[in-house]
């Protein structure tokens, strides 16, 4: 099966296509499943900007703005620029109500019911602040777009091949059932504090994020959409293998870990991701 790649087309190529009919397809990157561990980018400094403990994304779809691209766990969900607790190494397993940590009962948050059974259990003894009763937070906020991109693919013109007044055939069902891919996927976290310079807390880099489309002459979706609003039907599921983990981790001095070290050193926060919109407009 044909794999369409999703990198940015150079000028030239967008200019070539626009004499020809197209279809533009546009997508959004979700991450979730949002954990942070002993961060201490808040406190040090002194600075503490309003509301603090918003964190932003660079990524390959896009750049960090003060928005919600990454929420935290402290406000109610419904709210904006949820906050996280970057002090959180000196807070105590002992007050999970205060740290609105995830109820057993409720979230079942990670493979092997993490952080109860903490695959990476360093976490809880890195220094300076470690010790064993350190929180690892997690957002309950659901999932969070953080950047979006669009390729414009040739296709060819539309038809109605049995008259009936419908187009039927051409234009964006050229790329029914093909591959939508993006590639170089990567998340720069960082905690905003204008006026103060943003703090880069960890990158995380994933492997490929692939959907199949579903399209008719007029519009494309993915496979999973059935409702045709741009989102697929399981986005809300933290279980869903279209999530993917990161595969290296990379904090802010060029430090790189292995997801599959048993101590990543490098590891301080971290998250799953997915396409989670997906939609195709056929245009002349």
């Amino acid at each position: 099966m044909k794999t369409i790649g999703a990198t940015f087309l150079c000028l030239a190529f967008c200019l070539a296509v626009q004499a020809q009919p197209r279809c533009v397809v546009r997508v959004e990157l979700v991450n979730h499943n949002r954990y942070a561990y002993q961060t201490a980018e808040e406190c040090e400094g002194g600075f503490h900007s309003v509301p603090w403990g918003n964190w932003g994304v660079n990524s390959n779809v896009g750049r960090r703005t003060d928005t919600d691209q990454f929420k935290g766990w402290k406000q109610n969900c419904s709210e904006t620029k949820v906050e996280w607790n970057s002090c959180s190494s000196r807070l105590l397993y002992r007050t999970p109500n205060y740290l609105n940590f995830p109820n057993q009962t409720t979230y079942i948050c990670y493979p092997l019911f993490y952080p109860w059974r903490d695959v990476y259990e360093w976490n809880d003894f890195v220094p300076p602040f470690g010790i064993s009763l350190n929180v690892d937070q997690y957002s309950p906020c659901g999932w969070n777009s953080y950047g979006s991109t669009q390729m414009i693919l040739p296709v060819t013109a539309r038809s109605d091949t049995n008259g009936d007044g419908v187009f039927d055939k051409g234009g964006c069902a050229d790329l029914n059932g093909k591959q939508f891919t993006t590639t170089g996927n990567f998340m720069s976290v960082y905690e905003l504090d204008s006026p103060d310079a943003d703090d880069h807390i960890q990158t995380m880099l994933y492997r490929d994020l692939t959907v199949t489309l579903r399209c008719t002459p007029d519009h494309c979706w993915q496979i999973g959409d059935r409702n045709n609003d741009g989102w697929h039907d399981d986005i809300g599921d933290f279980w869903s293998g279209d999530y993917e983990w990161p595969f290296l981790y990379e904090n802010p001095t060029g430090l790189q870990s292995r997801a599959d070290e048993r101590r990543p050193p490098a590891k301080r926060i971290d998250a799953s991701i997915r396409i989670g919109r997906l939609q195709g407009v056929f245009t002349n």
